[in-house]
């Protein structure tokens, strides 16, 4: 395996501008189709955050009407490691970054960074 390696890196250098020449054509074709997959797949994950925000609610008062509505909520900002609402991060990620998070509805959300802001002053 190393020896095919060391082949690509070398094969690489010596073929680079008809390489990226080749993958520029390629990309330039090929964009539409990469588009309609890059959406689907964004709005696949839209959707399937949007069915998973409902079915919890909101963790105090309940409401679970709108899934636009309802935010993450991170409890310690210390241990955030990126924005939870993100489309771009996989679902086992997701998964870890929920445990540091709480689900509100806007309302709740913002009293609560209010009653925060408040203690600070």
């Amino acid at each position: 395996m190393g020896n095919s390696r060391k082949y690509s890196k070398k094969y690489y250098q010596l073929n680079k501008e008809r390489i990226r020449k080749r993958m520029k054509i390629y990309h330039k074709k090929n964009r539409m189709i990469r588009n309609k997959k890059a959406n689907s797949i964004y709005y696949e994950k839209q959707k399937w955050m949007s069915s998973f925000k409902k079915s919890i609610g909101c963790s105090i008062c309940g409401y679970n009407k709108c899934s636009h509505c309802l935010d993450f909520h991170h409890i310690n900002d210390k241990y955030k490691k990126y924005p939870i609402d993100t489309y771009a991060i996989v679902k086992k990620d997701f998964f870890v970054e929920l445990q540091k998070c709480m689900l509100l509805c806007c309302n709740c959300h913002r009293e609560i960074h209010f009653k925060e802001k408040q203690y600070v002053k």
